[in-house]
């Protein structure tokens, strides 16, 4: 993975596909009943008919997936991890949920992954990314003064209209911030190229993109005064 070669982007992209001509407010709404729905259930089969929508929603965009390639990779580092660390705290989580216990593989640290325990933690990691692709259509097809204008018409507002613009607007700096981190990490030899080992660039991503996202949100997401 170069940085100096990577083009990716989160940021409102006019490819004049059938999603772009839908309303702001229509998309938003679509996207919070997206979310509810996915938050509430545990049902794998709606979950990845979910996700197969969402992937099929954001083909139709017209959006090449070398935009948001980098993107993928991240979020799937990020979700591995993440189920990684939930077996570690609660390696019986998946035992309590289902109430039976079949084992599966014993590991060191006195650690046992059951059946019922890899199907939880494959459930909820799915559970996650379902929301990447349909997160990724909201943003690609809607430009962020055109929906700003239309929650300040339904009665939103102005600062809460003008903060939701602004972090639209924002989301392609945060893309520069990761190719600005990412060279400085190659410039003290870390390998995010093909040649390192997967697990070890998918590591390397996440330690830049989930500071990068806190802080992003705890010290740039700021109303000025008017």
């Amino acid at each position: 993975m170069n940085a100096s070669k990577m083009k990716f982007g989160i940021n409102y992209i006019d490819t004049k596909s059938p999603l772009h001509a839908l309303n702001g407010i229509t998309k938003f709404a679509l996207f919070m009943a997206w979310v509810t729905v996915v938050l509430t259930t545990f049902d794998l089969r709606i979950i990845v008919a979910m996700i197969l929508l969402g992937l099929a929603l954001l083909k139709m965009t017209g959006v090449a997936f070398q935009v948001y390639k980098p993107l993928l990779i991240g979020t799937l580092s990020v979700l591995g991890m993440n189920a990684v660390f939930m077996f570690l705290v609660a390696p019986q989580q998946g035992v309590d949920w289902i109430g039976t216990r079949n084992d599966l593989l014993t590991l060191p640290g006195n650690y046992t992954l059951t059946q019922e325990t890899l199907f939880y933690l494959v459930t909820v990691t799915l559970k996650y990314f379902s929301m990447f692709p349909i997160a990724l259509v909201f943003v690609f097809t809607t430009h962020p003064t055109e929906f700003a204008s239309s929650l300040n018409r339904i009665g939103v507002p102005y600062k809460i209209a003008y903060a939701v613009s602004l972090t639209l607007r924002y989301l392609p700096d945060v893309k520069n911030d990761f190719v600005n981190i990412m060279h400085a990490q190659q410039a003290r030899g870390v390998d995010f190229s093909k040649n390192a080992p997967l697990m070890t660039r998918f590591k390397g991503v996440a330690k830049i993109l989930i500071p990068l996202i806190f802080s992003s949100l705890t010290g740039r997401m700021k109303l000025p005064t008017p």
